[in-house]
């Protein structure tokens, strides 16, 4: 339950009354009587954001009587003392947001599959014993979840679904983005343009000139740099999917004040820009590698994952397989032994076996590449721009929810109720097991590349600015 509670705020500048709305946790909406609780206030709203997660919050962004929204994510201990000095202007808000703001959640393609605790998620003749803390029920409908999205999660789903033009109104009430992922507002402006770049091998090294052209207020900015790869026959035969838009690195500015500017320079590894490839038979017993496929790859800087602001093309010449043969830098790097004083050494550290190979990042689970590529094992569809209309994710139908024979079988020897500790032959406690001959495989510590979350470094963003400070106004 939501309890609102007045609070006295004496502020220099306007503010004179903080409403505190707690809602329910399990919401990610207001309701219409919360909407309502400030239209007796007669001055501009401040809507103050304190959640760790995106809301569906259009109506607030379209109701003219709200000035500003500030999200603040996760206070902890001292957050609030940062947020008296962004309102009444003492620091200049710089934040971005960690996650894409959908208009509707329900009509995210994640959502499709989001188990809402009914009976859509569970299977109609696949059964196993559920456990908690401090009891078992044996013989219940096994639960399932298919992220049938594939990669196009979060912005990566909508800036792909506009830029092949399915999605024709980006910022519809509909089915629309109300802000996009990285997105904030400042109490100044500011300009940036790429002014160098340099192709050095197997990296790219990039001069991006961030310049304050406000009048008023000193502030910092973040510099976003994302990738298009190229999509082709390739990718399709291969079955390769490719966001049109990919975040693969990023900076912050120092304060700059009015006039003045800072350059920032980055370094990007090309193989940065390779993608996965679930398909392909690397030859040596393993399937899937990343693959940096030849053609020409837009580098772009960007407000945020939608807007872009300077941007130039690259050229792959040849493309390059990182499979076993030829695994990636960062993989390199990740299992290299270390010294003492934690150097990272020119050589892997020994895996399980006490073998010292550098090994590339391969598929991993055939189970799970089984159940969402085999239409013999399961009915789930990934995602896919070889046919954008008719991939797109579905709420479970009954054909899903009829589990196949395989999926039958996984079920009843992955019971955790039925498995014999004592003698089982990998990891029973039989001197026989093969933990105890230590002679169980695969343990090699593996690296695959993740954005950087972009709330590291960015507490708070600023996400609609309209009459605040007083003095002067900003869209």
């Amino acid at each position: 339950m939501f309890r609102p509670q007045f609070q006295t705020a004496r502020f220099p500048f306007e503010i004179t009354e903080c409403l505190i709305i707690q809602y329910d946790t399990d919401r990610l909406a207001l309701s219409g009587f919360q909407m309502n609780l400030g239209k007796p206030l007669q001055f501009p709203i401040v809507i103050v954001l304190e959640c760790s997660s995106p809301m569906q919050i259009a109506e607030l962004e379209d109701d003219i009587d709200i000035g500003a929204i500030l999200w603040l994510g996760g206070t902890g201990c001292s957050g609030y003392q940062s947020l008296g000095d962004i309102l009444i202007g003492t620091v200049v808000p710089s934040g971005r947001t960690p996650g894409l703001y959908p208009v509707n959640f329900q009509l995210d393609p994640a959502f499709m599959n989001h188990d809402d605790g009914s009976t859509d998620f569970v299977y109609n003749n696949a059964y196993t014993t559920l456990v908690d803390n401090t009891s078992s029920e044996e013989y219940t409908n096994a639960p399932f979840h298919e992220y049938e999205e594939g990669v196009y999660l979060g912005y990566k789903y909508y800036e792909t679904t506009n830029d092949i033009g399915y999605l024709t109104d980006y910022y519809n009430r509909y089915d629309g983005v109300l802000y996009p992922f990285g997105y904030g507002l400042s109490y100044t402006v500011f300009s940036q343009e790429i002014v160098s770049s340099f192709d050095q091998g197997d990296k790219i090294v990039i001069t991006v000139r961030v310049e304050n052209t406000g009048r008023h207020y000193a502030g910092k900015d973040v510099v976003q740099i994302y990738y298009t790869a190229p999509y082709t026959d390739f990718d399709r035969d291969y079955n390769i999917e490719k966001p049109t838009a990919v975040l693969i690195q990023f900076e912050k500015t120092g304060l700059i004040e009015p006039g003045a500017y800072e350059d920032i320079t980055v370094s990007l590894l090309k193989e940065e820009m390779a993608s996965y490839c679930y398909t392909r038979n690397n030859g040596d017993g393993t399937i899937g590698c990343y693959v940096l496929e030849e053609g020409d790859y837009t580098i772009s800087i960007r407000a945020n994952s939608h807007i872009i602001l300077d941007a130039y093309n690259i050229e792959i010449p040849v493309t390059a397989w990182y499979d076993n043969r030829n695994p990636r830098q960062t993989e390199v790097a990740a299992q290299a032994d270390m010294s003492p004083s934690g150097a990272l050494l020119d050589y892997p550290a020994k895996n399980a076996v006490g073998v010292q190979v550098y090994q590339a990042a391969t598929n991993q689970f055939d189970q799970l590449h089984n159940y969402m590529t085999d239409p013999t094992v399961s009915n789930a569809t990934i995602l896919s721009r070889k046919d954008w209309s008719g991939t797109l994710p579905t709420a479970p139908t009954e054909v899903d929810r009829t589990a196949s024979a395989t999926v039958i079988r996984w079920f009843a020897e992955s019971d955790s109720t039925k498995y014999d500790y004592e003698n089982d032959l990998k990891l029973g406690n039989d001197s026989g097991s093969a933990i105890f001959q230590n002679k169980m495989a695969g343990m090699l510590r593996v690296s695959t590349p993740t954005v950087p979350p972009l709330a590291a470094g960015w507490p708070s963003t600023l996400v609609r600015m309209v009459c605040w400070p007083a003095t002067w106004a900003l869209r």
